[in-house]
């Protein structure tokens, strides 16, 4: 049960773990009153970094930004998923708006830092990553 609830590559949670303990979060929330806050994040350009560096360094990259992702991500309640090929999700329960954007400024940070050298980005040298953040009061 364990695997199936698990990506392989990168050991976060998958998209099918993250629809299952989304829909429990929601209706926890809702009950006590809290809010939830969502962060996506999507890897720039990654098709191109794949082009570039080969299909075994973009695994590598998905690790490392997972694992970037994963020191954001740190309360109990908290789940980092990998919902599609570089697209992550962050499911932040009983955190506020602004509490979401501290996480989301983090993650920018911890990416940045990791210093993965990307040619063919139009965005920077790096590998970087682009949030989607959402605020919601369950009811």
């Amino acid at each position: 049960r364990e695997l199936s609830l698990t990506d392989s590559l990168t050991g976060v949670a998958n998209r099918r773990s993250f629809n299952e303990t989304m829909d429990s979060e929601w209706r926890r929330c809702a009950r006590d009153g809290v809010p939830m806050a969502i962060i996506m994040a999507d890897i720039d350009h990654f098709k191109d970094y794949n082009d570039t560096y080969g299909h075994q360094a973009g695994d590598l990259c998905l690790q490392q930004v997972s694992a970037a992702l994963r020191r954001c991500a740190v309360r109990p309640p908290d789940l980092l998923a990998r919902y599609g090929g570089e697209e992550f999700i962050i499911l932040l329960p009983q955190e506020t708006r602004d509490g979401a954007e501290v996480v989301a400024q983090r993650i920018l940070e911890e990416v940045r830092a990791l210093e993965i050298a990307h040619a063919r980005s139009s965005v920077g040298p790096h590998v970087s990553v682009s949030l989607g953040m959402a605020s919601v009061m369950p009811t």
